[in-house]
């Protein structure tokens, strides 16, 4: 969820609450889009991958019924494949394979929240990364009709960052 501005850093100091404020707290600098474009690029990358991807928006990402190939919308996963570790305290790791809808690629998407590494399996298949918040611009997302690095078996994530593989 984003509020206006915030793909420029734009800031309301605090303000949680700054719709009352006919102040520089609530307007929106853009010149900030000039300093900040890896950012504001990044955002609207990831708005175009959104709307690339319907099985992100779609009804029945929500329901949990089996996808058209038979499978579930969401596979959930752990480093390792269907061990989410929904039952850990100390679980510092989360992903999903979500299954493509309408022709479109399957995603997987793997979560780092540990400070350090983490090596995730992937899903069998052709993959390719897609988004990797670790990475610097313009590394850090590919367009959506271009194909990232080629990923098979194992993928290292660093930590506190997330990488999003699309299939083939």
């Amino acid at each position: 969820m984003l509020l206006a501005g915030d793909e420029l850093r734009r800031t309301q100091g605090g303000n949680n609450n700054a719709y009352n404020q006919d102040n520089a707290t609530s307007w929106v600098d853009w010149t900030l889009a000039d300093r900040h474009r890896d950012l504001l690029r990044f955002v609207q990358h990831l708005i175009a991958f959104r709307k690339a991807h319907p099985a992100l928006v779609s009804p029945r990402f929500y329901t949990g019924a089996p996808g058209p190939q038979g499978r579930p919308d969401v596979a959930w996963h752990g480093t390792r494949l269907n061990q989410p570790g929904f039952t850990d305290p100390d679980a510092r790791a989360l992903a999903c394979t979500i299954a493509g809808v309408d022709g479109t690629p399957d995603l997987h998407v793997m979560m780092n929240m540990y400070w350090e590494p983490l090596e995730f399996d992937v899903p069998v298949g052709d993959w390719h990364v897609a988004i990797d918040t670790f990475a610097t611009s313009p590394g850090d997302i590919v367009d959506v009709d271009e194909q990232g690095r080629d990923i098979r078996g194992a993928c290292a994530v660093q930590g506190r960052s997330i990488i999003v593989l699309r299939g083939r």
